[in-house]
């Protein structure tokens, strides 16, 4: 009986090691065999992935001022055909553990060739997936099994698939309200992407707790840009107010990833002079959400950066 027993553990833990190298050895070789239908633009294309908040997204601005979109015209400007990709994949509301949940899945997705995060703001009053993101970059046994492909299979399987089917067949990445500061869709093409916001209005992080709980999850993007081998830049908000002082210190303090400032004094060189009705109106909306030129100021600053630090091709 013991014998027997012992046979029985024996090719359960044979078949676990089995299964779990295939699924590592799946998801090393399927991204560069298969086609990459719910990834848009040409396969010759410096593709850069965008993430963030609303300030990524470009709240209350057309979907062309947000700070993605100026980059990528600037990257391509005078090239008879368009080198340069640059997808924004803000999210309103969104906290940084629901990007280090997602971060693998939009590499995989994407096959992108240098990140662009601005993150934090959101995190002292938005606490959906705090644990997921803790147990996908945890330590001791919640970090062993985050780690292992065949749990995050089960994990997955269990809480249903958040990547859908739907009926449209835009191209373009939209992001769409499903109501108000509780469920937000992220759309590319036919596939549609859930995020579902956990906002406190009445519990809210310390300043102490915010540094704390962005600071683990910047390492943690920093191991997965790293072990996917793509440079990572971590941009400030464009303003020291709210919680974005503390976002804005964490996100330069953290090791692994180049830092660009994109507060207002950064950005003075490349903001023309304001109109008279500009001037009363100020560089922000009065939620503190930039306005389209200081989203133009920013791209020609990352513009500028990234071409001086050689992370992307320089046209010919």
């Amino acid at each position: 009986m013991l014998r027997r027993a012992t046979a029985m553990l024996a090719g359960i833990a044979i078949g676990f090691a089995f299964i779990e190298a295939s699924l590592w050895v799946f998801a090393f070789v399927a991204p560069r065999i298969l086609d990459r239908s719910s990834a848009s633009g040409s396969a010759g294309e410096f593709r850069i992935l965008c993430i963030g908040d609303s300030h990524t997204f470009g709240w209350a601005v057309e979907r062309d001022e947000a700070y993605p979109a100026q980059l990528e015209r600037l990257l391509n400007e005078g090239s008879g055909t368009p080198r340069y990709q640059v997808v924004n994949l803000g999210v309103p509301a969104s906290n940084s553990s629901q990007v280090v949940t997602r971060l693998p899945r939009y590499i995989e997705r994407y096959d992108p060739q240098l990140l662009l995060v601005t993150i934090g703001g959101n995190d002292p009053v938005n606490f959906a997936e705090n644990d997921a993101a803790a147990a996908v970059e945890g330590t001791g046994l919640r970090g062993l099994l985050g780690r292992l492909r065949i749990w995050r299979l089960i994990v997955y399987a269990l809480q249903q698939r958040e990547l859908v089917r739907s009926g449209s067949g835009e191209a373009e990445v939209e992001v769409t309200w499903k109501s108000s500061w509780r469920s937000v869709e992220l759309r590319e093409g036919e596939m549609v992407e859930r995020f579902e916001h956990r906002m406190e209005v009445d519990a809210r992080l310390d300043e102490g707790q915010h540094a704390q709980l962005l600071g683990r999850n910047l390492e943690a993007l920093v191991r997965i840009a790293q072990a996917a081998g793509i440079p990572l830049i971590l941009a400030s908000y464009t303003h020291d107010l709210s919680t974005h002082e503390v976002s804005n210190r964490v996100m330069q303090e953290t090791d692994g990833a180049l830092f660009v400032s994109q507060r207002l004094p950064a950005l003075a060189p490349h903001l023309r002079p304001l109109s008279p009705k500009e001037a009363e109106q100020g560089y922000f909306f009065r939620d503190l959400h930039p306005r389209p030129l200081v989203y133009a100021a920013g791209a020609a600053n990352l513009r500028d950066v990234l071409l001086r630090e050689g992370l992307v091709p320089v046209q010919n």
